[in-house]
């Protein structure tokens, strides 16, 4: 703080308390989002076929009200596109999938900011080179910020070298 590195240091609560002063006590919080956990799986067996295509081949999300996205960069960093298994997500962070949902988050409009969650150690310096690409291409467009969970090492940490800011835990 004193080196001028960081803008400040907070808990939570005093964080979530300066956006609600900043931009109004109506802005809302969604700490759930993208978890699909709550579905009910169905009892007919026809209708399980239906639940799990739905599952494998998710429908996009799509907000008309402004929203912040947020983008994880969690685990390994690999090159190619996360192939999601029937017995749960895939593990590491893929350059394809990881670019892709950036350059999303850049082109909607009802996105206003993005926020990157990176808990990495790092990995291919290909793959990292492809998202920090891709995060300049956010930042040329709108506010992009990181927030680095656990560990960002080696890659984990270069990939946050082009955002606006970025929040240290």
């Amino acid at each position: 703080l004193k080196a001028g590195l960081i803008d400040s240091v907070k808990h939570r609560q005093d964080f979530v308390a300066e956006l609600k002063k900043k931009y109004g006590d109506s802005v809302e919080f969604v700490r759930d989002y993208g978890d699909q956990s709550h579905k009910e799986i169905p009892e007919d067996p026809f209708a399980m076929f239906s639940f799990l295509m739905e599952m494998l081949n998710p429908k996009p999300t799509t907000y008309d009200d402004p929203t912040i996205a947020v983008v994880y960069v969690e685990g390994a960093i690999q090159t190619g596109s996360a192939e999601v298994s029937p017995f749960g997500s895939s593990s590491g962070a893929f350059s394809t999938s990881i670019r892709k949902a950036l350059d999303k988050a850049a082109e909607e409009d009802a996105v206003k900011a993005v926020v990157r969650r990176v808990d990495s150690p790092g990995g291919s310096a290909l793959a990292s080179e492809i998202i920090l690409d891709a995060t300049r291409r956010v930042r040329a467009k709108k506010p992009l910020v990181v927030s680095m969970g656990n560990v960002a090492g080696s890659g984990g940490y270069y990939v946050t070298c082009a955002s606006d800011t970025v929040f240290a835990d």
